[in-house]
Parts: structure tokens; C-alpha cells; sequence
């Protein structure tokens, strides 16, 4: 019934009620005004409320459903967000969504770069486990250097395998000039050393059929370049002669040893 009454637009309802409700207090029809006609006048009026009131509810009711879908929508796109933005530094992703022409290289030089590698020992040790098993290790183990080099403001660059590769802040803003343009900051050098240090102590507490986890870091500094690769599944790389340096003092290195260049040994005194 109240479904087939929201048909009747609601101002005709109210209209009529004014009409009678006047006619009633001027007494223009009748110098006696039948009860009926007072009952009617008082009916629409409340009928007119009740009508007015279930439009009002309803339209809070659509505009409710519509709010929570728009907040699903900003939650599925902030969950997105944030995959995207630890594949891809932000400055980098902001660069690669303003460009004009999609099939442009973008790339950028990097005028001073910090990179540690770090490959995890002994290696039979993961060899002889199942891949689900290695990786579930790597996973824990990951997890915990991640948060490592979160708390020291370093950057992940990527993971390949057991390898795990860090680069200084100043790697993940290719495009900004402001950036590049300062003096490298000495804290960086330090901030590596002791992100090494606390990696080490991490993969120690890691005990697999009686063996302890160890550690290879391979520590070098100087110019690189970083650019995006690829149209699909698009990679952020950071490439040059710092990168392959970095990663041969980490294969060089001992288990739980820190092995760095002479330049960057002359950079941290």
C-alpha cells in the first residue's frame, strides 16, 4: 500500500491538504464544516508526512549503499596501490603514469648509489629441502629483512632466489633532480654497515637439521642508472657497474662476512 501511495507525487498530496486545511479555517464552502472534511484535511497532512518521511529514508538508504560501494572500491584501489608502489618506487610510478607517449624509454641517471648484496649460506643447505620448504624459509626470513630495512630507511630493490638486494634511498627517485643534486649523504654509508650487521644477526637465529643460516654481503658505491623495462610486467632496474661490483664483493665474501669495495671503505671513514 505505502509503495503504490509513493506513486502519487507527494507535492499533490500536500497541495490538496493546504486547500482543505484553508477552506476548513475560512469556512469558504460550508458556514458548518463537516467532520469528514476535517478528518480528510488531517489525514492527507499526516499522510503527506509518512510519505515525505519513507522518501527521506529511502534516498539515505541508496546514498548509504552507494557510500559503502564507493569505499570498497577506494579500499581495492589502495590495496592495489600499495602492490604496485613495492614493485615500483613512486617516484618512478609517478614518472611512468604522467608520460606522454607510453613506448618512450624512461630512464635516468643516478649520480651517486649505494647497493648491498646479500646471498644467504650454505648453500646445500636449501639445495637438499623441497622448493615449498625454501620457500616458506625464504618467506620468514624475507619478511624479517624487509622490516630491517625499513627501520633503517634503505630501499629493497629486489630479491632473486636467496639473493636479497638493497639500495640507499637516493635509488628509488631516479627523476628527482632536487634529489640527485645534493651532496650524498654520509649516513648512507654507515646506515648499510649497520643494516648488513643486523641482517646478519637476523639469519643467524635461523637453525635448519642443526646448521645455522649465514650471511654473504657485498657492499660497493658510486654512479648507476635506474629505468623502467619492459611494457609488460614492467620492472624497475637499477643497472650499471656499481650494481655488478656490489654483487661480485657479495660472491667473493665469506659466510657472515661484510665484503666491500676500497671506494666505499673510503667513503664510510
Amino acid at each position: 500500500m505505502l509503495r503504490l501511495l509513493t506513486l502519487i507525487p507527494t507535492q499533490f498530496l500536500y497541495f490538496l491538504a493546504v486547500i482543505l486545511t484553508s477552506l476548513i479555517s475560512t469556512r469558504l464552502v460550508l458556514p458548518e464544516v463537516p467532520s469528514w472534511m476535517v478528518f480528510i484535511s488531517l489525514f492527507l497532512q499526516v499522510l503527506v508526512s509518512i510519505l515525505s518521511a519513507h522518501k527521506c529514508i529511502s534516498h539515505l538508504l541508496v546514498e548509504r549503499d552507494s557510500f559503502e560501494e564507493v569505499q570498497k572500491t577506494f579500499r581495492l584501489a589502495s590495496k592495489s596501490h600499495q602492490v604496485v608502489s613495492s614493485l615500483i618506487p613512486s617516484n618512478v610510478m609517478t614518472k611512468l603514469r604522467d608520460r606522454e607517449n607510453s613506448e618512450d624509454f624512461l630512464g635516468a641517471p643516478i649520480s651517486r648509489c649505494t647497493v648491498m648484496f646479500c646471498s644467504l649460506e650454505p648453500k646445500e643447505l636449501f639445495r637438499s629441502r623441497s622448493s615449498s620448504e625454501t620457500f616458506e624459509l625464504l618467506d620468514q626470513l624475507f619478511e624479517k629483512f624487509d622490516d630491517a630495512v625499513e627501520d633503517f630507511g634503505m630501499h629493497k630493490y629486489q630479491h632473486v632466489g636467496d639473493w636479497y638486494i638493497i639500495t640507499c634511498p637516493r635509488a628509488a627517485s631516479p627523476f628527482d633532480e632536487e634529489e640527485q643534486s645534493r651532496l650524498y649523504p654520509d649516513c648512507y654509508y654507515e646506515s648499510m654497515v649497520m643494516l648488513a650487521i643486523r641482517l646478519m644477526q637476523i639469519a643467524s637465529k635461523h637453525v635448519i637439521d642443526g646448521q645455522q643460516v649465514g650471511l654473504k654481503v657485498g657492499l660497493h658505491s658510486g654512479p648507476a642508472a635506474g629505468a623502467v623495462i619492459g611494457m609488460i610486467r614492467t620492472f624497475y632496474c637499477v643497472y650499471g657497474d656499481t650494481t655488478n661490483t656490489a654483487a661480485r664483493m657479495c660472491k667473493y665474501a665469506s659466510s657472515n662476512q661484510i665484503l666491500c669495495t676500497e671506494t666505499f671503505a673510503d667513503s664510510i671513514k
